[in-house]
């Protein structure tokens, strides 16, 4: 019989896979599938919590990167705290928080942001050695629920979530989630885009190393 689940304190405890009702051999043999299959990393930063135990874990999960798309989850995890506090809908339009929008997205409403079926299209404002921004809104790719595209339409959520809040989302997560659940500062942070319109915006699709930067450990605890 497994131990009744627990939540970290300042680390994960470690436990036996046994212990927590788990084949330790077929967890190796699972383990050992997926690095056959992953780049040059492998699972050394992977780890394995049930029941609130760590029951595997490879020798890197310290390491402090950025994740990527998983950025869109930390975003997701904001915008559902505005959601709580009664701050917007998911069925409202995007541009009564952004009314730049209002031209070419008047109808798109945040779960098409959100979800990806927004057909989202911005300007190329870069310049020499610079990486556009994604905050100058051009004529939209469809209507808005008709098809799925993958890109940076939350990162335009991220902009939106940041006026809300009227602070960083990094700032949001770290008071409402990252303090309560005891995630190590250190070992996480929140790139970003610079200032748009005068707010600081964390990139909120993780494009261009701009979103969560986090170690194993940290985002296990999310």
């Amino acid at each position: 019989m497994t131990e009744a689940s627990t939540f970290p304190q300042g680390d994960w405890e470690r436990a036996s896979p046994e212990s927590q009702g788990i084949d330790a051999a077929k967890l190796d043999a699972a383990m050992a599938c997926m690095d056959e299959f992953t780049l040059d990393e492998g699972v050394r930063q992977a780890l394995v919590v049930r029941n609130g135990r760590m029951i595997w874990c490879g020798d890197d999960i310290d390491n402090l990167h950025p994740v990527w798309s998983c950025s869109k989850s930390f975003t997701s995890i904001c915008l559902g705290l505005m959601i709580d506090d009664g701050v917007c809908t998911l069925d409202e339009p995007l541009a009564n928080h952004l009314p730049e929008l209002t031209e070419h997205y008047a109808d798109a409403t945040i779960r098409h942001f959100a979800g990806f079926t927004v057909g989202y299209a911005h300007q190329d404002d870069s310049t020499a050695g610079e990486i556009s921004r994604p905050f100058t809104p051009a004529a939209p790719l469809f209507a808005p629920g008709k098809r799925y595209v993958y890109g940076m339409a939350t990162d335009v959520l991220g902009n939106a979530i940041t006026r809300m809040a009227g602070r960083t989302m990094k700032e949001l997560f770290a008071e409402r989630i990252a303090e309560p659940i005891g995630m190590d500062p250190s070992q996480w942070t929140w790139g970003n885009w610079g200032e748009v319109d005068g707010r600081l915006v964390n990139g909120g699709s993780g494009s261009h190393a701009k979103g969560v930067w986090i170690t194993a450990r940290q985002i296990a605890r999310v």
